[in-house]
């Protein structure tokens, strides 16, 4: 799992620079692979909806398409036994 730097989380954004917004005041949670995965889509299609240049909204688009792949696989993985 990719882990948001020290100095990324200490000015309360995350690594594209939006606001982080914890979702637990206590305990240690870990959002499962797939779920990140699925936050990257996610960020990567609000990125592309707020582009004019076509080559770079495409280009975000096949982004979010190859995270959210990543995302049913991991999930997959994550059923197994």
């Amino acid at each position: 799992m990719t882990e948001v730097p020290d100095q990324i989380r200490k000015q309360g954004r995350n690594q594209f620079g939006s606001p982080c917004i914890p979702l637990r005041a206590r305990g240690n949670f870990r959002m499962s692979r797939a779920g990140q995965y699925r936050r990257y889509a996610a960020e990567c299609l609000r990125l592309a909806s707020s582009r004019d240049d076509v080559r770079e909204k495409a280009a975000l688009l096949q982004m979010a398409e190859q995270w959210r792949r990543l995302a049913e696989r991991a999930e997959k993985e994550e059923h197994e036994p």
